[in-house]
């Protein structure tokens, strides 16, 4: 355990054991840090280390090689906030609801509920998005169709994008900025936690879609939309009851499970299968091929390849463990 601030409090985290589930490539340990190449962007010669050890400089981070201050360095809650693809304020309520507490009466019971069941709908300032230019360049390289990065409003936000996420009434209600020079990314301060969003549900409900992919990232839903097949995504590989209503308010029949083609991806799947499978008529599955289980994701397949491929069925799917 490490002594860390998460908000307004120091608070005792295991550090590493939050770390566990997630990659880091080249990793090794040296004393109390943690060295590995950076999480952020594309490395192949470790740059980047954490204070893994209970020290004043206990959850701290740097990467000598970022492109942009704000991830030159920083905090573990900064970290762990990308890592789990969720708003500062969304991993600040994770981190206290699993270690902030104090030893009292044992019979008494403290349930904590997350932020996404607590917080409501806050909408996103105009300002932060209407007239600004659509951005074509960065998602076209990608294999995203004009039409479709018009349609998402995806807009020019200097060194990084914007892509907005919408309500299922298509109110603005948090905003996602991605470098374009590397793989950070961030939300907009105070807007409503992503985790009680679904990303491209609005054209749902506007265009009565009856058949929809379900998947982790907003690039991967774009790239199925460019193919041809409408697409929605869940900012990762958590699903909760609150994202599968609004699938289920949004009139869909037909749910096809898309997440990335490795164990979290099947992860995500099995959760929509198993929140969805007696709310909407038919639940399908991407047959995998060995092609497919090279590449990580829809995106990585390209448009032509997702428009050719088979589904079935499902029934019934096997739990999974990470």
């Amino acid at each position: 355990m490490a002594n860390i601030k998460v908000g307004d409090r120091h608070i005792d985290v295991d550090l590493m054991a939050e770390l566990e589930p997630y990659e880091f490539h080249r990793q090794k340990r040296s004393g109390d840090k943690l060295i590995a190449c950076s999480p952020f962007r594309d490395d192949d010669t470790p740059s980047f280390f954490i204070n893994a050890g209970d020290s004043e400089y206990a959850g701290t981070w740097g990467d000598s090689g970022a492109y942009d201050d704000y991830w030159k360095s920083g905090n573990f809650v900064q970290l762990l906030a990308y890592l789990r693809s969720e708003t500062y304020e969304e991993t600040v309520d994770y981190l206290r609801s699993i270690y902030d507490y104090e030893y009292v009466d044992t019979d008494i019971h403290i349930e904590f509920k997350p932020l996404y069941e607590r917080k409501g709908f806050v909408e996103v300032p105009k300002d932060k998005y209407e007239d600004k230019s659509i951005d074509y360049a960065y998602l076209k390289s990608r294999g995203i169709n004009p039409k479709v990065i018009e349609k998402n409003g995806i807009f020019d936000n200097g060194s990084s994008i914007g892509i907005p996420w919408h309500d299922i009434n298509g109110r603005v209600a948090n905003i996602k900025y991605r470098s374009k020079y590397d793989k950070v990314f961030w939300y907009e301060n105070e807007a409503t936690p992503i985790n009680r969003l679904v990303y491209g549900i609005h054209h749902v409900v506007q265009n009565g879609i009856k058949r929809i992919v379900v998947c982790e990232a907003e690039i991967d839903a774009m790239t199925w939309q460019s193919s041809g097949t409408m697409a929605v995504a869940v900012g990762g590989s958590a699903f909760n009851r609150i994202q599968a209503d609004l699938i289920v308010a949004s009139g869909v029949e037909e749910v096809i499970l898309g997440g990335d083609f490795d164990a979290k991806g099947r992860l995500l799947n099995e959760r929509v299968y198993e929140l969805l499978r007696n709310k909407v008529n038919d639940i399908y599955r991407v047959q995998i091929t060995e092609e497919m289980s090279r590449l990580k994701d829809a995106n990585n397949l390209g448009i032509i390849r997702l428009s050719e491929l088979n589904f079935e069925r499902v029934n019934n799917l096997p739990t999974i463990t990470i």
